[in-house]
């Protein structure tokens, strides 16, 4: 299965599971896209914010579009690029960098679904950069043809 693919269907799967752990809530990716909703997010506008959780479930909506698009043999290369920039900087602005405190503070609620959402990502980002797919299906061809080789000699 393709790279894009399977980094497409964790990821979709990833936001929907646990990201940030407070003491009294749990959110994953789609919880933090209602709160950007309701105007508790960082921005100080509730217009931007609720622009900005428009924005936010546009990543699983393209993700669909992408695995969709990917089982029928056609090329996301584009898409996946830019949702995965989109996501990553919308991972990146979850964590605090204003003091080392902050930073280790703002590490510790973060959970599985945070750290499996960065690293798919990084996995949809790299299946657009490189060619693994192309370096795959050569190594199987010319491994089919050795297997077909030997079979021809051994009959």
């Amino acid at each position: 299965m393709k790279l894009r693919i399977v980094s497409a269907i964790g990821l979709l799967v990833s936001f929907f599971m646990p990201w940030i752990d407070f003491v009294v809530i749990t959110l994953s990716g789609f919880n933090l896209a209602k709160l950007n909703r309701l105007g508790l997010s960082q921005t100080s506008h509730l217009e931007q914010s609720q622009y900005y959780s428009f924005l936010f479930y546009l990543i699983p909506m393209f993700l669909v579009i992408i695995i969709v698009v990917e089982l029928s043999g056609y090329s996301t290369k584009t898409m996946a690029a830019l949702v995965s920039i989109f996501t990553i900087f919308n991972l990146i602005s979850l964590v605090s960098f204003e003091s080392f405190d902050m930073f280790l503070a703002s590490i510790q609620i973060l959970k599985i679904g945070y750290y499996l959402s960065v690293g798919f990502t990084i996995g949809l980002l790299l299946s657009c950069v490189l060619k693994i797919e192309d370096k795959i299906k050569s190594r199987t061809t010319d491994t089919q043809k050795e297997y077909r080789r030997q079979m021809k000699e051994l009959s």
